[in-house]
């Protein structure tokens, strides 16, 4: 039944030429404008390359169109952007020396603070919507 559907779609609704673009620039601007680091060269850099092909994958393939017409597809795509992409690509992530100021470093300690996390996930997800702010 899938088919049927797929073959109604046109090759380029299928395979979203602008996420493939966002993704390359993403691995060029990886490689090519980001600083080098010491630790893990290599090894980051194919974390990063399978973490963005994985991250295409879910959201410009035919896996997208699947995800919008059952569940099944949807879960398939939320699966491999949570569960496959994101470890990925936090993985290969190279640091920047934008920690230096001061005010970049407190917020990014304050934002990696598990019990903070979860308060700010149930403000903008539970707790607006409910209030009629948005």
């Amino acid at each position: 039944m899938i088919e049927i559907f797929l073959n109604e779609f046109h090759f380029s609704t299928l395979w979203n030429a602008g996420i493939l673009l966002f993704c390359l620039l993403y691995i060029i601007g990886y490689f090519f404008i980001l600083p080098v680091s010491d630790s893990g060269g290599m090894k980051k850099g194919i974390l990063t390359i399978l973490g963005v092909t994985t991250l295409f994958l879910a959201v410009g393939s035919p896996i997208n169109i699947i995800a919008r017409l059952t569940f099944q597809g949807h879960m398939i795509q939320l699966m491999l952007l949570i569960v496959i992409s994101s470890p990925l690509l936090v993985a290969g992530w190279k640091p920047i020396k934008i920690n230096t100021i001061s005010f970049v470093h407190t917020c990014v300690d304050w934002l990696t603070k598990p019990w903070f996390s979860m308060l700010l996930l149930q403000i903008f997800f539970l707790w607006i919507p409910f209030t009629g702010c948005v």
